[in-house]
């Protein structure tokens, strides 16, 4: 079997295979970062423009964030 292709992301210039992307280790967002993503999120949710403003984070890691924020408020009733 050949070996996973390489994958380039465009912002950092490193490559990472397909099992080295999906092995990642997540981190909790920290208070930081939460504050970021709220000032962010005050222009528009375009998650790439996001995640370029946070420097930390992938579109689909905010966008996932901002789901898991909006559960929150309506199961707090909010």
């Amino acid at each position: 079997m050949a070996p996973p292709k390489k994958r380039h992301t465009k912002d950092t210039g490193q490559s990472k295979t397909a099992s080295e992307q999906h092995t990642r280790k997540y981190n909790k967002w920290t208070a930081e970062e939460d504050m970021r993503f709220f000032e962010a999120i005050e222009g528009g949710i375009r998650w790439g423009a996001v995640a370029e403003q946070m420097g930390t984070r992938n579109a689909d890691g905010c966008k996932k964030r901002w789901e898991a924020f909006l559960k929150k408020l309506r199961k707090d009733g909010l």
